[in-house]
């Protein structure tokens, strides 16, 4: 779309800070959908969502972009009418300070949050963004609805901390005790627990606010899909966050309670959707969704985005052999584990690749971006030199791996900087919280802990096993000199030069 199709975005709040931009279509159903809101609400919107949210004005100012208060603004009124809202803003617009806000509009008034998302380490970045809002004192202790997480804090220290044995003796009365419930989509749709878990959630969801953070992994044809679809019914209201909505057909019942379609009518409507070729149908659903306040989406200034592909240079190319040949042994090396006596009955069932995939990718993505660097630092370097505004997005802080990565190294006692003393002894270097500390050889190191190292003892005394094990501790060390926080590693070059 070219851009003089665009305007830029009018907010109801009068906090001045407004840079976004929608589509002239956009625009104008987002002004029809506004015009039905009550005057008394249009009249002094930031003074309401402030008392919505039990803070000054002056602070709502301050925690929140005109644009979040106006999605804040127009989830509480869909709330309060049992409904829900699709907030479908492009990455970076700061949706997850937006999922804070409703939280504590929920909590200030005495609804329980049920907080969904893809991946565990998020539950710590949705309590950052709590914490600079904040909502903390609001939210009590919250219950980690996984088998093996933890939360951490802004500082990086771990906080609340969840295990198997732990979870599967929380009881419903358990439950009702805590204000904020977190919990992934892989967790409620697992076979084996999905009964009991939508047993002890259902009875809550009426006095729940829901929110399905990145909720298209919610959708689809999957048992997640029919446990949120059940939960969400029974919810006081929903909050849906994807900035790709509606991929395909298949989602539209996951999104009902903002949609307010009845069954019959998504039926029809999905069947109708499969058979289009040109994606009309679907931008008119959201602009029709948008006149109702059902679905609210921002965009970055179109004209400022200028796509440059930066490819990895030669010189890289022997860091990605090695990260395929170790993630090859890897599990060439556990095929092997379970072919031991000793470990036969151990390892029979384990998926390795079910506890360690995601884990496994974001490195896999990591890795990517860390070796294309030195070409974006330049390129920043570039953009401020003619006074540029630069942006970075990177999906991930990778504070949690970093943490689990200290975790491992500081039990395990291992020496990341060796120094002798006067008599020639080793001194143990406390491992600081710092990420320039854990570099992407030690988190590879950890990895292989977590796959395959765990494993070994005395016992395995097949010479493959230990041949291999010792080329993966030696392909691991390959890839010391390299960084694992890109966004440490670009401030940390940009600091030096001022």
């Amino acid at each position: 779309m070219q851009a003089e199709s665009y305007k830029q975005y009018a907010p109801l709040s009068k906090n001045p800070d407004c840079d976004s931009y929608v589509s002239n279509e956009m625009f104008l159903a987002q002004e029809k959908g506004k015009a039905t809101l009550p005057q008394s609400i249009v009249q002094r919107y930031d003074d309401w969502v402030a008392e919505k949210l039990s803070i000054t004005k002056e602070k709502l100012w301050q925690y929140f972009s005109s644009e979040q208060i106006d999605a804040i603004g127009i989830a509480i009124y869909k709330i309060e009418q049992n409904l829900g809202l699709i907030i479908a803003d492009e990455t970076g617009k700061g949706k997850g300070r937006i999922l804070a806000g409703i939280a504590r509009y929920a909590l200030n008034n005495g609804k329980q949050v049920m907080f969904f998302t893809e991946r565990q380490h998020l539950f710590s970045d949705f309590w950052r963004d709590l914490t600079h809002t904040e909502a903390l004192e609001l939210c009590g202790d919250p219950l980690i609805y996984h088998g093996k997480s933890t939360v951490y804090d802004v500082q990086g220290n771990p906080i609340y901390k969840m295990n198997r044995s732990k979870l599967s003796k929380i009881t419903e009365e358990d439950l009702k005790t805590h204000k904020l419930i977190l919990s992934t989509y892989s967790q409620v749709g697992l076979l084996s627990t999905k009964k009991k878990k939508l047993e002890q959630l259902l009875p809550l969801a009426k006095n729940s606010i829901i929110i399905l953070d990145e909720s298209h992994n919610a959708a689809g044809k999957s048992n997640t899909k029919k446990f949120m679809e059940a939960l969400i019914a029974k919810s006081f209201g929903c909050i849906y966050s994807s900035a790709t909505f509606i991929k395909d057909e298949s989602e539209l019942k996951l999104y009902q309670k903002a949609i307010n379609f009845d069954n019959n009518d998504i039926k029809i409507f999905s069947q109708v959707l499969a058979q289009e070729e040109n994606y009309l149908l679907r931008k008119y659903l959201t602009y029709e969704l948008t006149e109702r306040l059902s679905f609210w989406r921002r965009e970055h200034k179109p004209e400022n985005v200028k796509w440059e592909y930066i490819t990895v240079e030669e010189e890289y190319s022997t860091y990605l052999n090695n990260y395929a040949i170790l993630i090859d042994n890897l599990f060439n090396t556990l095929n092997l584990l379970k072919k031991e006596p000793a470990l036969q009955e151990k390892l029979q069932n384990l998926n390795v690749w079910y506890q360690n995939g995601a884990t496994i990718s974001r490195l896999s993505r990591n890795l990517i971006v860390l070796l294309k660097l030195e070409e974006t630092i330049r390129q920043v370097k570039n953009s401020l030199q003619q006074n540029h505004k630069s942006v970075i997005v990177i999906d991930s802080t990778f504070n949690s791996i970093i943490n689990k990565v200290i975790d491992y190294l500081n039990n395990k006692k291992i020496v990341i900087e060796e120094e002798k003393d006067d008599e020639g002894e080793e001194d143990l270097i406390e491992i600081k919280e710092n990420s320039y500390e854990i570099n992407f050889g030690k988190v590879l190191e950890w990895l292989s802990q977590e796959i395959v190292g765990q494993y070994l003892n005395n016992d395995i005394q097949n010479p493959e096993i230990k041949e291999k094990w010792a080329s993966i501790k030696e392909i691991c060390s390959t890839f010391n000199e390299l960084p694992i926080s890109p966004i440490d590693y670009i401030i940390q070059n940009l600091g030096k030069e001022g």
